[in-house]
């Protein structure tokens, strides 16, 4: 297996955004399967294409991988059913440089709310005061599920700090001081640092793009051929540090605090 990088994160943190700064600056990456293939979490189930398009590009160059995965110690929990996709997974790590990239949990939780909202994850009279205090729902069985969104993300990002061996990355001072972000990566994955620099940050969207096939599709015929370089991201919303302040109401930041303590 060649060298490959695992980016980790909770969800709509800014994993996108650093498998972009990671291609779009280090050559060796550049060609990295796209990340709609590199989620590991989907690599499960029978005759998987994703899975066998992943197991054959690792043997012939470096990739960035991605996984919102809660705990590495609890991977077995989670690939109970899937042995062979668990053993690739355990190489995987094995030959990979670790990343986990981490974001305001109070602008994690707007940008979720507005992501299941649009893709229908959520019922889109949801308020975001409900939407916070609603038990989490996604990784069982690899963690008890019995802890609202809020909760869950806290212990979500205590769980990936108390490792070893992983850069640490913050959202926002990669949108502050991208440059020197980018030399902590190089560092860190042991490729030299490019003389020209690509900023990956992006503007938002003037609405919504559509999940699923017709993101495929519009991402294929259109920013393909307008965009430059190339964004993995299926999702991209605004990507703006402080949205939270239009959307939490006093008992919301009481709620965020209490359930983010410790």
């Amino acid at each position: 297996m060649k060298p490959q990088i695992i980016v980790f994160s909770h969800r709509r943190s800014g994993t996108h955004l650093v498998i972009d700064a990671i291609c779009q600056n280090f050559s060796n990456y550049s060609d990295s399967i796209p990340a709609e293939n590199t989620f590991i979490e989907l690599f499960r189930g029978k005759d998987n294409k994703e899975f066998e398009r992943a197991k054959a590009a690792v043997k012939i160059k470096s990739n960035v991988f991605f996984s919102h995965l809660h705990d590495l110690d609890k991977i077995d929990n989670y690939f109970e059913n899937d042995p062979d996709v668990l053993a690739f997974y355990r190489e995987l790590i094995a030959n990979s440089k670790l990343i986990y990239v981490q974001r305001d949990g109070k602008d994690v939780m707007v940008s979720m709310y507005e992501w299941m909202k649009a893709t229908n994850f959520i019922d889109s009279n949801t308020s975001f005061s409900e939407f916070i205090r609603q038990e989490n729902n996604w990784e069982a069985p690899a963690i008890e599920t019995n802890s609202n969104r809020v909760a869950f993300w806290a212990n979500h990002v205590k769980s990936w700090s108390q490792r070893k061996n992983i850069l640490q990355l913050n959202f926002e001072d990669l949108l502050s001081d991208f440059d020197s972000k980018i030399d902590e990566i190089a560092t860190h994955i042991e490729e030299t640092k490019p003389n020209t620099i690509t900023n990956s940050k992006r503007k938002p969207f003037l609405g919504f793009i559509p999940y699923g096939k017709w993101t495929r599709r519009i991402k294929k015929y259109s920013i393909d051929l307008i965009i430059k370089p190339k964004s993995h991201a299926h999702f991209f919303r605004k990507g703006q540090k402080g949205d939270f302040k239009n959307y939490f109401n006093d008992s919301d930041l009481d709620f965020f605090y209490l359930n983010t303590k410790g």
